[in-house]
């Protein structure tokens, strides 16, 4: 935790809405760090899952990422570059999500709605969507 305080938000009551203040403050985040955005982006996904979507596109992450880490600043200090960059870090590095025909899951939901396989992914977050 001491290092990565957004896993936090892995324990039910704790939001990305309510760490990130505490964490920028206190450990300094800058703005742009990927942690930072990597936990706005599973934020983004999670409550897209409590309204019942097993998915996204990259788009509709990068929107809706970008509207939670910008929040009430005056300019944009987290570009849609850098989403990317974490999003598609995500999907190949960390393997947390997962690009498919079009839509990025988590994994666990990719998984449950593939039944762990799949062959037809993508590798970026910037991959063209269709629905």
């Amino acid at each position: 935790m001491k290092e990565d305080p957004f896993r936090l938000c892995e324990i039910k009551g704790f939001g990305f809405i309510s760490v990130d203040p505490i964490a920028v403050k206190s450990k300094g985040f800058r703005l742009d760090t990927p942690l930072r955005i990597k936990a706005a982006i599973a934020h983004v996904l999670q409550k897209a899952q409590e309204d019942g979507h097993l998915y996204l596109t990259s788009e509709e992450i990068v929107v809706n990422a970008s509207r939670l880490l910008n929040h009430g600043l005056d300019t944009e200090e987290v570009t849609a570059r850098a989403i990317k960059d974490a999003g598609n870090e995500m999907i190949n590095k960390d393997h947390q999500l997962v690009g498919n025909a079009g839509g990025i899951y988590t994994k666990r939901s990719f998984d449950a709605e593939m039944g762990g396989g799949g062959s037809d992914r993508q590798t970026s977050l910037a991959a063209k969507d269709a629905r």
